[in-house]
């Protein structure tokens, strides 16, 4: 490795290393995750229809995880990686740790659970990463009940690849068409592709 070139970073490492984009994505995860599946509400002191389950995969420190949790879902946080599995089932992340959210070890690619089981599935920041992203698309696909809903979100513009993808573990940047083609190759529907927000790039 060059001189020039950062360490990669030891994923599960550093869990409270996040920053306003990390907030600001998950914010909006739930909120177009609400706006397609909205959370059943019961009456006091009436049983009614169990809420929603929702498979977070690849919940990295739970941040999403318990944000849909305090919308009222039923959570599964998978994550593959060691270290952020022990932090999730006790680290600062769940001092106060919700009964709507169950920590499972696992990985996307190759999903320990049963299909067709699952609302919707959220995948935030974490096809980027994986060796093969089709295989994981698929197990995705697999898990969601029929009509359930994938809210996935990826770092845009193939072009832009360089040395902060390459620190951060990702395999690709995705453009449009390839992100739709990954989806619509695991069965899927695209319903609404949208960007997060605008690149930063250094003032010239």
């Amino acid at each position: 490795m060059g001189a020039d070139q950062p360490i990669a970073m030891s994923w599960g490492a550093a869990p409270e290393l996040v920053g306003p984009r990390h907030h600001f994505r998950v914010g909006l995860m739930a909120r177009l995750l609400a706006s397609y599946l909205p959370r059943v509400v019961e009456p006091a002191g009436q049983p009614g229809q169990p809420p929603p389950r929702v498979l977070d995969a690849g919940a990295g420190r739970g941040t999403l995880s318990r944000a849909l949790a305090r919308r009222g879902y039923r959570v599964i946080a998978l994550e593959e990686s060691a270290a952020f599995v022990d932090y999730l089932r006790r680290g600062p992340a769940m001092e106060n740790p919700s009964p709507a959210v169950r920590v499972v070890q696992g990985d996307v690619a190759a999903l320990p659970l049963a299909a067709g089981q699952f609302a919707a599935v959220v995948c935030g920041e974490v096809l980027e990463h994986l060796a093969d992203d089709a295989a994981a698309a698929a197990e995705l696909a697999r898990v969601l009940a029929p009509g359930g809903l994938l809210v996935a979100t990826v770092p845009a513009g193939r072009a832009r690849y360089g040395w902060l993808d390459r620190w951060a573990g990702h395999a690709r940047r995705y453009d449009r068409e390839e992100l739709g083609a990954l989806v619509e190759g695991a069965g899927l529907a695209v319903l609404r592709p949208a960007p997060l927000g605008l690149p930063l790039r250094p003032a010239v």
